[in-house]
C-alpha cells in the first residue's frame, strides 16, 4: 500500500503538482507554435499556399536536442509529415531574444517546394520569426479522440451542445490548464488553414489529449 501510495504522489506531480510547466510562444506570422520547458524546446509549423498553379503544404514539428538555457544557436531534429511526404532532418535553431530563426534543409520534395530560403543551408538565410504572445502552458499535443467542448454547469464540466467547434482526432492543440480530469486548451486550425492561429478554446477531456509532440 505503500508503495502504492508513492507511485501516485509521483504521477500527481508530474501531471498536476505545479499550475504550470512550461512557456508557450505564438508567432506574429502564426505558422509557427512553440513550448519551452526546463531547457528543452519544441514547436510546430505549418503553411499552405498556391505556386505554379499548385498547392503546397509544408508541414513539420521539432525539438531540440538536450537541455540548454545558455546558447542561442541550438541543434533541432525536426519531422515533415503531410498527406504525401514523411521525411526526417536536423537543423538548427537561433533565438536572439524574441526574434527566431528556424535552419534546416528537408531531403523530401514537401517543404522544399516553397519558393524562399526558408529551408537553406545558409544561416543568414533562415526565415526569421517573432514572438507575439507568450502563455504559461503545460505543452503542445495531438488529440487522440474527436472530442467536444464542456461547460461548466454546477461546479461540473458537461457537453456544450450549444457550441459547433469541431475537435478532431489528430488536431494540434496547447494545454493551458488543468481541472478534475478535464484540460482547456487551445484549438489550432487543421489541415488546409494554413497557420496556427487560435480556432477555439475551452474544456475538454483529458483522456482525449494525446501525446505532446516533444515525444
Amino acid at each position: 500500500m505503500r508503495g502504492f501510495k508513492s507511485i501516485a504522489i509521483l504521477l500527481c506531480l508530474a501531471w498536476c503538482g505545479s499550475p504550470w510547466a512550461g512557456i508557450l510562444y505564438y508567432f506574429s506570422d502564426g505558422e509557427l507554435v512553440a513550448f519551452e520547458e526546463a531547457g528543452k524546446i519544441s514547436g510546430s509549423y505549418l503553411n499552405v499556399m498556391r505556386a505554379d498553379e499548385k498547392s503546397l503544404e509544408c508541414k513539420f514539428t521539432f525539438k531540440t536536442a538536450g537541455q540548454s538555457k545558455k546558447y542561442a544557436k541550438r541543434k533541432i531534429f525536426a519531422e515533415e509529415r503531410s498527406k504525401y511526404f514523411h521525411a526526417k532532418a536536423n537543423g538548427y535553431l537561433h533565438r536572439a531574444g524574441d526574434d527566431w530563426r528556424i535552419q534546416i534543409e528537408f531531403p523530401s520534395a514537401g517543404c522544399r517546394l516553397f519558393p524562399w530560403d526558408f529551408f537553406s543551408s545558409n544561416e543568414k538565410n533562415a526565415n526569421r520569426f517573432s514572438v507575439e504572445e507568450k502563455k504559461t502552458a503545460f505543452g503542445i499535443f495531438v488529440l487522440k479522440e474527436n472530442t467536444s467542448y464542456r461547460n461548466e454547469n454546477g461546479g461540473k464540466l458537461e457537453i456544450n451542445d450549444s457550441r459547433r467547434d469541431f475537435l478532431w482526432k489528430g488536431d494540434l492543440v496547447a494545454v493551458i490548464k488543468k481541472k478534475d480530469g478535464f484540460s482547456y486548451i487551445d484549438h489550432y486550425f487543421g489541415y488546409g488553414g494554413g497557420a496556427y492561429k487560435v480556432r477555439s478554446s475551452g474544456w475538454v477531456k483529458s483522456s482525449d489529449v494525446g501525446n505532446a509532440i516533444s515525444r
